[in-house]
């Protein structure tokens, strides 16, 4: 089956500017069927999936990569891991949600950690 998901580098060089676009749709779905994550869950572990796909990008590793943020807040745990091809998995734990919107930072409370994990094959 071929996949929609696509990760494309490029190069404005009359700019002198590099990037990346990534765009998931088939992994995105597929991580997200299981779970019924409440839309603010489901946005910020899409936006955790492209930031670790995107590092994942730009170094070289053979393995696993791990993104994880943990917290004691609303949200408890967003976690993704990609490997050396590409392929990506990831999940996220959550409590009760604020009815209103949130800062980043009072969503995973005050002693949140981001960790960043590579596991050499």
């Amino acid at each position: 089956m071929r996949t929609r998901d696509n990760r494309q580098r490029f190069l404005i060089e009359s700019c002198d500017v590099r990037g990346q676009i990534c765009h998931l749709d088939d992994t995105w779905r597929e991580a997200t069927a299981r779970v019924d994550y409440p839309p603010l869950v489901q946005g910020l572990l899409g936006e955790t999936f492209v930031a670790a796909l995107l590092l994942a990008g730009t170094i070289k590793f053979d393995g696993r990569m791990t993104l994880q943020v943990r917290g004691e807040g609303a949200i408890r745990l967003l976690v993704v891991q990609v490997s050396e091809s590409g392929s990506v998995r990831g999940l996220a734990r959550w409590g009760e949600l604020p009815a209103e919107p949130a800062a980043f930072a009072a969503l995973f409370g005050d002693d949140a950690r981001m960790i960043i994990t590579i596991e050499a094959r």
